[in-house]
């Protein structure tokens, strides 16, 4: 299966974490650091001013497990709104971890 709007370029992903749970936060983060092409830009268990800590993350991606049906949903979605260009995924429990590592090279942003 191809994927659209891949390039052969190498891009470095910058990916901010924004998770509460500190166990899948930090497991997260130590198997992204591994991968090449992937920089976590920051880490955060509270969504709190989530907008602004990705700003100043300069990251391209957030990846999060606030689902869009709780009540972090508004933020989530306020947050697609100020800034369009960033990806935004939304994690939930994936069995593959191809498909997984995948999402976070070329995730687009899925909101529901």
């Amino acid at each position: 299966m191809s994927c659209p709007n891949t390039s052969a370029k190498s891009v470095e992903a910058n990916v901010f974490l924004a998770t509460e749970n500190r166990l899948l936060r930090d497991t997260l983060a130590r198997l992204l650091r591994k991968q090449a092409g992937i920089r976590v830009a920051g880490m955060v268990a509270s969504i709190d001013n989530l907008s602004g800590q990705v700003v100043e993350s300069a990251c391209d991606t957030v990846l999060t497990d606030f689902s869009p049906g709780s009540s972090n949903a508004p933020l989530v979605r306020n947050l697609h709104e100020e800034r369009p260009q960033l990806k935004i995924i939304l994690i939930g429990m994936e069995d593959d971890p191809d498909t997984f590592l995948k999402a976070i090279h070329l995730g687009p942003v899925v909101m529901c």
